[in-house]
């Protein structure tokens, strides 16, 4: 039996159909609007949406026997009249927003990094198209000055960055000094990193030629730093199958779980589990779950040994991840003590507490241990960036592939 497009245009169908299209415009961020994603941008991404939602009111409609029937050409019609009506509507609000400088479209308040010939004729930009929506409120540098640039007061030095994006109610931050200052950015950076502002830089010419991509002022492209680069589909998908394999896990491996606590029990470690106090997303404590493997007197009987080469002493940790406080692929949990002691001595270490700690991840599959372990962490967190700054389900996945050729060759 068929089911006609037109049976699904009728109430309380239409009712289903229209929160069916609200649920994958939230999923996808489409009501996270961005001022500074251009309008061509914003219209092929809600058109690539659409299409996919109409894809699949074409598959929910399918009759093999009858595929150009007149319900698909009424679909095709249907997908037409909702790319030219939604995108008409949406542009419709932006320009209200920009017209009336409401919401997103209101001025956003913008501090200035350098006082570089680059960072005048960005300025000058600015000042010539209202239609950007930066407010420059000020400007800092790394030496004492006290004249003011291209009209802007001088707010202060560098170091305080911080009391003033605080004081000034700074939303973003353009960095625009010399070239040849990599490691210079990476401190300006980091003084503000757990401040809820946009940095972005005036790329280098690296930067341009090695592709990466920018968002257009212009003529002057910035790079935006710490870009999201996961829709929220992507992460409810990527939750989902944590709790999914947790419970999997959790049923498969319980003999082999209990046969190690009796081995445990027998080789004297007792209790056989410890609970370690340990950092997790956004910075919030809890309680990781593992394996014992020594006794209560400092000796480790094979049976510890054996856990500790081949991991499997992380096993348990299936229980934080069934709980939410880990995931399956993540940055390396770190107790609390470590994480209080490294977070002074490493750039951008409190990065990894954006998201979920995990039970392996690209440092863990990829990192060669070295003795020295301050160089070990701070390698390991160019890979927990690396993770980052390129998260997908696919990375995950080809993670977890890694993970488990690692076991299995047991290297």
């Amino acid at each position: 039996h068929q089911i006609r497009i037109d049976q699904f245009l009728m109430t309380p169908v239409v009712v289903l159909i229209t929160l069916g299209w609200l649920l994958l415009f939230v999923l996808n961020d489409l009501y996270n609007v961005r001022w500074d994603v251009s309008r061509f941008d914003q219209i092929r991404q809600t058109s690539k949406i659409i299409l996919f939602g109409v894809f699949i009111l074409f598959l929910i409609t399918l009759d093999p026997h009858r595929v150009l029937s007149e319900g698909k050409i009424t679909l095709i019609l249907y997908a037409l009249l909702m790319i030219i009506f939604v995108n008409a509507g949406r542009m419709l609000v932006i320009f209200v927003e920009k017209r009336f400088k409401t919401l997103e479209y209101a001025p956003h308040k913008t501090l200035l990094v350098g006082d570089t010939e680059k960072a005048k004729k960005l300025l000058k930009v600015i000042s010539k198209n209202p239609h950007l929506l930066y407010e420059p409120v000020g400007y800092v540098t790394r030496e004492v000055k006290d004249k003011p640039f291209y009209g802007l007061p001088r707010l202060g030095r560098y170091d305080d960055l911080p009391g003033i994006i605080r004081q000034k109610g700074i939303e973003e931050v353009i960095i625009a000094i010399n070239e040849r200052s990599r490691d210079e950015i990476l401190n300006i950076v980091a003084r503000a990193m757990h401040m809820t502002v946009v940095f972005k830089i005036m790329p280098q010419i690296y930067d341009v030629v090695s592709g990466h991509k920018t968002a257009e002022v212009i003529g002057h492209p910035l790079i935006r730093l710490f870009p999201d680069t996961m829709k929220l589909w992507q992460w409810v998908t990527k939750r989902t199958l944590d709790v999914l394999n947790a419970v999997l896990a959790m049923i498969l491996l319980s003999p082999f779980a209990v046969a190690i606590v009796i081995i445990q029990l027998l080789s004297g470690i007792q209790p056989p589990f410890v609970i370690t106090e340990t950092v997790g997303k956004n910075g919030q404590p809890f309680g990781m779950f593992n394996f014992r493997t020594r006794r209560p007197d400092g000796t480790q009987p094979w049976i510890g040994r054996f856990l500790e080469r081949s991991r499997i002493y992380k096993l348990p940790a299936i229980l934080n991840i069934l709980m939410g406080k880990m995931s399956f692929v993540g940055p390396r949990p770190d107790d609390t003590a470590t994480a209080a002691r490294l977070e002074d001595k490493i750039k951008f270490y409190n990065r990894r507490f954006m998201v979920r700690p995990g039970l392996t991840g690209w440092a863990q599959v990829k990192y060669r241990y070295e003795t020295d372990a301050l160089k070990y962490r701070r390698d390991q967190l160019k890979l927990d960036l690396f993770y980052l700054e390129n998260m997908s389900l696919l990375f995950d996945l080809r993670i977890l592939l890694r993970s488990a050729v690692i076991f299995l060759l047991g290297r």
